[in-house]
């Protein structure tokens, strides 16, 4: 069995401690259109108001990564600071980045939404890899439009290699 790093120590302590973070930005038709440009999709559902009313939607929505995507950094995933409460307490700054995303789209963006973000740590563990040990941890985000409906769920699994 691998010795427990203190790095999962100083994580383990912010498990469920939420971040939450409104948007102040109103969602508008254009920014949809220009997302959807953007990624190169070309689903009329995106832009074209006619085909829009016309859909099971009734108007214009979002591309499915539009609410992951926007505006990342006002949501709480930039608010944990993660890397920095490890400096803090352990006066290193190890190098990381994102393993894996698993998007859930529960109901579509659309024009007039105001994006809530909730943000928290919900696991962290560590596994010993062919290149040294690695530090998994799970950030989860809720997103919520201004009627308090659930829109997303976001898990972004991180990893610190050491």
């Amino acid at each position: 069995m691998i010795e427990e790093h203190p790095i999962v120590s100083v994580l383990r302590k912010h498990l469920d401690v939420k971040v939450t973070v409104t948007d102040p930005f109103e969602i508008e038709k254009g920014m949809l259109r220009r997302f959807a440009i953007a990624t190169g999709d070309t689903d009329p559902i995106y832009h074209d108001e006619d085909y829009a009313r016309a859909s099971q939607f009734g108007e214009i929505i979002s591309p499915p990564t539009f609410p992951f995507e926007w505006n990342h950094h006002e949501h709480g995933v930039a608010q944990l600071d993660i890397s920095g409460d490890i400096f803090k307490e352990l006066g290193i700054r190890p190098s990381g980045l994102r393993a894996e995303n698993d998007y859930e789209i529960i109901e579509p963006t659309r024009p007039g939404d105001i994006i809530t973000t909730t943000s928290f740590l919900s696991d962290v563990y560590q596994k010993q890899g062919r290149s040294g040990l690695l530090i998994f941890y799970i950030v989860e985000s809720h997103y919520h439009n201004q009627r308090g409906l659930l829109m997303a769920v976001a898990k972004d699994t991180m990893v610190f290699v050491l």
